[in-house]
């Protein structure tokens, strides 16, 4: 949740503290700001249509690529990296039409591309953020596309929808993401996985020679569901939201919002299947445990070191870093980018 990355005073704190109860309180904080969006707003649908809804979905049928006719490829000017690359670097946003422009006023899948070569046999990795990415997250996270270029990867940034130039007019990166209708989250979630396979099958058909995949939080979560369809070389997951069962039902932080969902008449049970929906847990998926990359945060609110820590076992998962952090402040850790810059050059050194 890079959302709280706006609150600068605190986090100029957090440079110089490791304590525990800072980085909880900042998570809390994250989350409740989160809820006073979703209470402002309180819309949550019908129960019976989301009952429906949850059992017509289908993860095959329903997140199958389109547009692949219509993607558009232009240059760019923000987020830029030229000045800190030495070498040739193009930059382009790469879009196409999304169903998700009923919701968002003239919205489109886009994405972000940083090229050292062009697509054909190169080595390219896709880099999924979580909730609340900014262009002040920026300032963190372009260090860990720097190293991605530098040890030889295209990068291609998913923008996910009600963030940057996909922002609801007039609000902040990922307002309206997050909603008490049920229905409209899933259907987010689900045309996330659309777009993501859709560009993957649009970078396969360009002859890369290999894709991996970062993906942070929520994106994450995206990048798992989606390993379901895609052949992944390597994956990086950092602060993963692995069920979103747990994080909604079984987290106290939620408990409000959840029991306002009863009061207007959706049971828990309904509740339950409609994040199991969204969650990688409910789906089998072919991890490689040699060549995924965990880095989680110990004192993390939301995505709880249990769910992590399960996945990991259960997964058979040997490269993984623990940080004393939370779920917001995870890229305040210098330890997180040197790491992640030694899984990489561990997965170029075993290709060779």
């Amino acid at each position: 949740m890079y959302a709280i990355l706006k609150y600068f005073f605190v986090l100029f704190i957090l440079v110089f503290s490791s304590c525990q109860y800072i980085h909880k309180k900042i998570d809390v904080y994250s989350i409740e700001d989160m809820k006073k969006e979703i209470f402002a707003d309180f819309e949550a649908g019908n129960p019976e249509k989301l009952k429906l809804y949850i059992d017509s979905l289908n993860i095959v049928d329903d997140t199958e690529p389109l547009f692949l006719e219509q993607i558009e490829i232009r240059k760019r000017k923000n987020w830029s990296l030229k000045s800190k690359i030495k070498c040739d670097l193009t930059e382009t946003v790469i879009s196409f039409p999304s169903f998700l422009s009923k919701n968002i006023p003239g919205d489109s899948a886009r994405f972000y591309s940083y090229q050292i070569s062009d697509f054909e046999n190169s080595k390219t990795i896709l880099w999924v953020p979580g909730f609340g990415v900014s262009d002040k997250a920026f300032h963190l996270i372009k260090h860990i596309f720097i190293e991605e270029l530098k040890q030889g990867y295209n990068v291609i940034v998913y923008i996910p929808p009600y963030h940057l130039d996909r922002k609801l007019p007039g609000k902040s990166d990922g307002d309206g993401f997050f909603s008490a209708n049920l229905q409209q989250n899933l259907f987010t979630s689900f045309e996330q996985l659309r777009e993501i396979r859709t560009i993957n099958l649009f970078l396969k058909k360009q002859g890369i020679k290999e894709l991996s995949a970062w993906g942070g939080s929520m994106g994450a979560s995206t990048v798992l569901l989606s390993s379901k369809f895609t052949n992944y070389q390597h994956i990086c997951l950092m602060i993963p939201v692995i069920n979103w069962q747990t994080v909604i039902l079984g987290n106290n932080h939620f408990k409000s919002m959840v029991d306002s969902l009863n009061k207007h008449g959706f049971d828990s049970i309904t509740i339950a299947k409609a994040f199991n929906k969204m969650s990688p847990t409910a789906y089998r998926l072919p991890v490689m445990p040699d060549n995924m990359f965990v880095q989680y945060a110990k004192y993390d609110q939301l995505s709880s070191e249990s769910d992590i820590l399960s996945f990991i076992k259960e997964n058979s998962i040997t490269k993984v870093k623990a940080y004393n952090t939370g779920h917001a402040t995870i890229l305040l850790s210098k330890c997180v980018y040197e790491d992640y810059a030694a899984f990489l050059n561990s997965i170029n050194e075993s290709s060779l």
